[in-house]
């Protein structure tokens, strides 16, 4: 999942900007840039997090589900 997030900010960014550039709206880009910066930060977070404990995840995903 992370792989295809990544691949889908990596198109959604430029796209968002595009569209909040040519938007005659200003609510629009009240709401598009702050949800995708929340996002993209929300992402790297968890891609780190995710990168430092990933094995000790695997394992305790391990124990839960061979006990069951």
């Amino acid at each position: 999942m992370g792989n295809s997030l990544y691949v889908f900010l990596f198109f959604l960014w430029p796209l968002v900007l595009i569209r909040i550039y040519y938007s005659a709206s200003n609510n629009l880009s009240k709401t598009l840039i702050p949800a995708l910066a929340y996002g993209t930060v929300l992402y790297w977070a968890l891609f780190f997090l995710w990168t430092l404990y990933s094995k000790e995840f695997n394992e305790w995903l391990h124990q839960v589900f061979a006990n069951k």
